[in-house]
């Protein structure tokens, strides 16, 4: 699967929290530093740089929101380990037909949704077939071409019916669960707007407890949690749209974790003791999408132009301290099918200014910008509000473009605005992110089939990419599939319906006073289960 991959924010704490006095009370009197261990209790305050759009798997196109679903709030059939092999959550066994076509799963009997109602076959059936539901729009439908059934064996037993078999068929199971009987009711065409997107019940180790829109989402820890009770009482994910104030939040002990710190600050944090400083790798890319629709870029050149006019090493330097590397293609650089061989484009600006002139732009008039039937090169670049990096990047573009005669107009917007505007494809030019699965899928983001959904922002349409996403997501191991998805890079890195910028290393910034803290490319909250605050260092009352 593929989402929408943003940064987010707080508010003061006042409207949750209370101060129990700086450092602790009495319970830590008398701890020994040397002896501690785990142990359940306290308060973890989460910044983030913008709210979510949904709690509802069925809707929600944003990573931020897949990282609460999938560790926190529900309990997925599957998921990915630290090796990046695929585990049970909720399925506890799975078997396949000899001819491969069918999965038979064995689901946990043990997993109740938080209003006590157990999670059973009929949730998993349902949930599919509202996946698969055109009414719906699900972000992933492409993932479940293939999937042509599925089948309730028994109160904790469901079997899937392919109609052949690939090798991605267990990473396609791979979803968030919801609850049939409180979402059957809901037509799929009205999901979008069901009151359950912001007041979910979920199955998984914390419970929804609250949303304040733009301020905070309130989870608090599963007490009769199968697997164990989260160590930490409650998780408050707060929402500070400004990246310096919630920088300022951690710092002030306001905020105990954000899930980006700028790259400017990321060496203040690691010299100061009372923080720690944990990195990973991009599970994605940072890019510009043209729209495809525009006139200004139907022609593949003038896309190619933009990218050889764009000095990305340049972006990296100045924004990002090398906490980043410049790559070519629209799959993650640490999947296996990422083509090496490919090398990006090159900064390369007189190439940009000869292609131009190919296609008929020209500075007619002598005023430093290129005009073609008397009108001149100049385009709006659009992205989110709230990311300083975004922000500044465009900027740069901005100063690259106008060396050879484009104008550029950078502005932002509002998440949820942009989101609005990119997803119906209102716009000439934005930069945002992928955030990707640990599988290549590109049906939604590529396939002519899917210009009309949520994902082919661009509209791109080429029959043989269609043809050799079709190919590659059918074969039967992933060595057959590598000659496709290469031949499948180097057509889009020579079309450009993307101009793929970067990939990054982020660095999530959190207190000391928050332990047992492991992140990696998964999500910020992949053992947020195992998180926990010594006595001595608890700071809040409920």
């Amino acid at each position: 699967m593929t989402r929408l991959a943003h940064w987010r924010a707080v508010w003061p704490l006042a409207a949750t929290l209370a101060l129990a006095g700086c450092g602790g009370g009495p319970a830590a009197e008398g701890e020994n530093e040397a002896a501690l261990e785990p142990v359940a209790g306290g308060t973890c305050v989460v910044g983030l740089f913008s709210d979510y759009d949904s709690l509802n798997e069925f809707v929600s196109t944003d990573a931020n929101a897949t990282d609460v679903m999938e560790n926190l709030l529900y309990m997925p059939l599957l998921r990915w380990n630290a090796d990046i092999e695929l585990e049970g959550r909720l399925a506890k066994s799975w078997e396949f037909s000899d001819d491969g076509r069918d999965v038979t799963m064995e689901l946990r009997d043990d997993i109740r949704w938080h209003d006590g109602v157990p999670t059973t076959a009929d949730d998993v059936a349902f949930s599919f077939e509202r996946f698969r539901d055109p009414a719906l729009g699900y972000p992933d439908q492409g993932a479940l071409r293939y999937l042509e059934s599925v089948e309730v064996l028994g109160l904790h037993r469901v079997r899937f019916h392919f109609t052949q078999p690939y090798a991605d068929q267990l990473a396609h199971l791979r979803k968030v669960i919801m609850p049939k009987h409180l979402l059957e009711g809901t037509p799929s065409a009205e999901m979008e707007s069901a009151p359950f997107n912001r007041n979910p019940v979920g199955n998984g180790p914390f419970k929804f407890v609250r949303w304040r829109q733009q301020q905070e989402v309130v989870l608090e820890a599963n007490e009769d949690f199968p697997d164990g009770r989260p160590r930490l009482d409650r998780i408050v994910i707060r929402t500070i749209p400004d990246q310096t104030a919630i920088e300022t939040a951690l710092r002030s002990g306001q905020v105990d974790v954000v899930d980006r710190l700028r790259y400017e600050t990321i060496d203040s944090f690691r010299r100061d003791s009372a923080f720690q400083v944990l990195g990973y790798e991009q599970r994605g890319y940072q890019f510009v999408g043209w729209n495809l629709r525009d006139p200004l870029f139907a022609d593949e050149r003038v896309r190619l132009a933009m990218t050889l006019a764009i000095n990305r090493q340049r972006i990296l330097d100045a924004l990002v301290f090398g906490e980043g590397k410049v790559t070519a293609n629209p799959v993650m650089s640490l999947s296996p099918f990422y083509a090496d061989d490919i090398d990006p484009h090159p900064y390369a600006p007189d190439s940009a200014k000869a292609l131009l002139a190919e296609v008929g732009w020209s500075d007619t008039n002598g005023d430093g910008v290129l005009d073609k039937d008397g009108k001149p090169f100049e385009f709006t670049l659009v992205t989110n509000l709230g990311n300083q990096l975004r922000e500044d990047t465009l900027v740069m573009i901005q100063d690259d473009l106008k060396r050879v005669g484009v104008t550029v107009v950078p502005e932002v917007r509002e998440w949820s605005i942009f989101l609005d505007e990119v997803t119906h494809k209102r716009f000439q030019a934005f930069h945002m992110a992928w955030q990707t699965d640990f599988i290549v899928n590109p049906y939604d983001t590529f396939h002519s089939d899917a210009i009309e959904g949520k994902y082919n922002i661009c509209s791109y349409s080429n029959p043989r990419v269609d043809a050799l996403i079709d190919e590659g997501l059918l074969q039967r191991t992933r060595e057959a599939a590598m000659p496709i998805w290469h031949e499948y890079q180097e057509i889009l890195h020579r079309e450009q319906p993307y101009t793929i910028l970067f990939e990054l290393r982020y660095s999530v910034g959190a207190s000391k006073r928050i332990r047992g803290m492991e992140i990696d490319a998964r999500g910020t909250f992949v053992n947020a289960e195992e998180w926990w605050i010594a006595l001595k260092d608890r700071k809040y009352a409920s």
